[in-house]
This record gives structure tokens, sequence and C-alpha cells, in this order.
């Protein structure tokens, strides 16, 4: 069988517990409605306080974007997901299969991209402030953004050239797939079961491959510089702690918080990521035969995706003190018309306007070692 669950919508045969797998279904349906209805909202609230306010366009928020961008992306897919549950059939065609499981695949790699980025810019911001001030800066991070894309976009190559409508004939139930093409035949002297065989040896040799180097891209490179880079964050942050006697008190709440951030970004992503890939490794290695309990891990699976591209805007932005003013302007400016008008909608006292004052996040800035710089940069 050429057909892979390697995509959310997976071709099923249904296996004997219908009711399991149906009341799995309805589960997952509606985790996915309320991942995307708190999840689209919050992504776009980053976009537009990044795009309309000057005391959120800091370097660390360049990345914080484009995780949004992808999260968006990601989630805006849920209405082709939760019709293809109701209606039992793929009715979009094979041109949307082939968009649908191309932008879904891109923007889960620059999700975990971008989580692997601001870690390490992150790490720059506080534990190498010396050299940050060559490697953080606008041109630099826009420069790894846009090479990030273009990575992202190479890897999602194959599921854009093996996505289609699957069995294909048009009054039958059709699923979006990722479809492993045959090869040609062996020779002109091989017999059919040479052909099959060989042809078989193709689709999975494909299929490893490509689950490999994006587990690789997109899972295991990440989780090791999310693992390394927060824990040398948080040793940073106690290290100085025990240096500085003046504020104890402050300095104390604010290694509190970050360590305590770091911690949910890091167990965020390895437990809402590592179940997809135990589940597509699963597959590949045809250790699991397809039954009742693979076909629930799977929807589990999705369903983890789904909460942390929800879950993301919390970890990275809605903690932080400016984004919480900023949402307040926002809110306010859109009752008011206001768009051309962020100064106003910024606090009164108005330090918030002057960029590098009031964010504080440039380099030299960083070089001080204050608490408060290093939680408005966490």
């Amino acid at each position: 069988d050429n057909a892979s669950a390697d995509g959310p919508l997976e071709f099923e045969a249904e296996p004997s517990g219908y009711s399991t797998i149906d009341t799995a279904r309805l589960v997952a349906n509606i985790f996915y409605a309320v991942s995307s209805i708190i999840g689209i909202p919050g992504n776009l609230f980053v976009l537009l306080s990044i795009l309309c306010f000057r005391e959120m366009r800091t370097i660390s928020n360049i990345y914080i974007f484009n995780l949004a961008i992808a999260d968006l992306i990601y989630l805006l897919g849920t209405p082709f997901i939760i019709i293809r549950a109701v209606t039992g059939t793929w009715i979009f065609g094979n041109a949307m299969c082939r968009l649908y499981l191309t932008t879904n695949g891109l923007s889960q790699f620059a999700s975990a991209a971008f989580i692997g980025v601001l870690s390490f810019d992150r790490y720059l911001a506080v534990c190498r402030p010396v050299q940050a001030t060559d490697w953080r800066t606008f041109r630099f991070a826009l420069s790894i953004s846009i090479v990030a894309w273009i990575m992202v976009a190479i890897e999602s190559l194959p599921l854009f050239m093996a996505a289609q409508i699957y069995p294909g004939g048009e009054e039958e139930l059709q699923d979006c797939v990722i479809f492993w093409e045959t090869a040609a035949e062996l020779s002109s002297n091989a017999t059919a079961l040479e052909e099959e065989n060989y042809e078989m040896e193709r689709i999975n040799f494909s299929r490893d491959l490509f689950t490999a180097y994006t587990f690789a891209l997109s899972y295991l490179i990440p989780l090791i510089a999310i693992w390394i880079f927060y824990a040398n964050i948080i040793q940073k942050m106690w290290a100085r702690r025990k240096h500085i006697w003046g504020r104890k008190k402050s300095m104390k709440r604010t290694t509190f918080r970050v360590s305590i951030l770091g911690l949910a970004i890091v167990v965020s992503y390895t437990l809402c990521w590592a179940p997809f890939w135990s589940v597509q490794w699963a597959i590949v290695s045809n250790t699991v035969p397809y039954n009742d309990w693979l076909i629930v891990s799977n929807l589990t699976a999705y369903v983890l995706q789904y909460i942390n591209s929800a879950a993301n805007p919390f970890l990275y932005v809605f903690m932080s003190d400016a984004f919480k003013r900023n949402v307040a302007a926002l809110l306010r400016a859109t009752s008011t018309y206001q768009f051309r008008k962020p100064r106003s909608a910024l606090s009164g006292r108005g330090e918030a306007v002057v960029f590098l004052k009031s964010a504080r996040t440039d380099s030299s800035a960083i070089l001080d070692c204050d608490e408060t710089t290093i939680a408005r940069e966490l």
C-alpha cells in the first residue's frame, strides 16, 4: 500500500472498534476547534501587537513574529480536518489536498525551526551579552528568518509532490494522504514479483528517508537546542542571583519567573511533539499493527500539536508586561479606530514611545545584567 498516514488525515479502513474510534474523533475535533478558537486570535494579536507598537519591535520578537505566522497557518487548516471528519470523505479536490498537506507540514517545520532559533537568541541575550552585540541585530534576525523559511520550504517539497486524494475514484470515499509513488519497472526481463518487491523497497525508502530527515530537522535538533540553551539560561540566572545582594527580592522573583517559563517552554515542546514522532516511527517501522490503538494515538498526537500552536503565544508573549499593555491598547484602538495613533494608545507616562529606552532590548542594555531587562527578553 502506497498510502501513508504521514498527514493528519489518515486513510482508514475502519477497524473493529468503531465506537471507540468514533468517540476519539469527536473528542479530537472538539480539541481542534477549541485550540483554533483560542490560538487564531492569540497569534493574530501577537502579529498585530508587533506590527502596531514600536515597543514590541525587538530582536526576539522578530522570531516570535515568524513563529506566530507558522502557528497561525497551521491552525487555519482546522476547518478542513473537521469537515473531513463530519463528511467522512475529502470533498475539496486534489489541488486543495496538495495545498493543505504542504502548508500543514511547512507550518509544523517552521514552528519547530523558530522555537529552536528563539532559544538560541535568548541564550545569547542572557548568557553571552558580549557576543550578542555582534549577533543580535535586526539585519541578522531578518536574514536568519528568511533562511529558515527557505529551508522549511525545501523540506516540505516531498509533501507537495506526494500529497493526493486516495483512492481517487470519483464516486468512492476519498481521503487526503501522502501517497508515495511507485518506481519504474526494474527491467524488461524482471518478473512481476521482482518488480513489486522493488517498487515496495523504493516506496519504503522514500518514506523512511523523508521521516528520518524531517524528524532530525524538525524535532531532534530543536529539542536538543532548547534543552541546552534554556538549561544554560536558568543556570545563569541562579548563579547571577547569588552574586547580587542589593536587590535580592526582585532578583528572586525574576529568577523564579524565568525558570518556570523556561521549563514550561521545554516541557511543552517535548511533550506536544514526542507523540507525533513516535506514531510516525511506529508507522514507518511497521512495529505496530494498524488498529484502534494506532488511530487513537495518531489523533492524540495531532491534538497535542494543535494545543502547542495555541499555547505558544501564551508561553512566549502573553506573559510579557509590554505585550499585556499593548493588547489592551490594541483593543481600545479597535473600538475607537485609532490604529494610526499607536503612541497615544501606549502608557500615559509616555516612556514606552521611545523604542530603545522603553524596551531596553538592544545589546548594550543587556550588558548591565539588569533583571528587568532579562525578564523582558524572556
